[in-house]
């Protein structure tokens, strides 16, 4: 299969769903419109999905994951109009939390790390 794109429709013809490939066939995006919002899914090239998010008016709204080639969870974020908003969460390969990211009104407010055993060793304010 060629690299390229396919668009496609729910049963009922309300939702348009885009697909890209990669040049080797394997997905490397999907996109949809659903509750006012273009939600995507980017993949790696081994078929693991990278990123998971969503945009409302252009900007990034709403839940967003980030996921390393293994398909480990690496990074949570929500956005809000564009902006992060509340916690934002950072992983280690291992799947253990490696940090907090804490956002108000689209500000870092502050920032922790935590070693491989989940314990806190650094916070910084902003």
């Amino acid at each position: 299969m060629v690299a390229g794109s396919l668009l496609g429709a729910d049963v009922l013809g309300q939702t348009s769903v885009e697909r890209t490939y990669f040049e080797n066939g394997m997905l490397r995006s999907t996109q949809y419109v659903a509750a006012g919002a273009l939600h995507f899914i980017h993949y790696y090239e081994n078929g693991k999905v990278r990123e998971m998010g969503s945009y409302r008016n252009g900007s990034p709204d709403g839940p967003w994951r980030q996921f390393d080639a293994s398909g480990a969870l690496t990074a949570r974020v929500r956005f809000q109009k564009g902006r992060p908003v509340g916690e934002s969460d950072l992983y280690l390969a291992d799947r253990n939390l490696s940090g907090k990211l804490y956002y108000q009104e689209g500000a870092l407010r502050k920032a922790e790390m935590r070693n491989a055993l989940g314990e806190l060793v650094a916070t910084k304010d902003y």
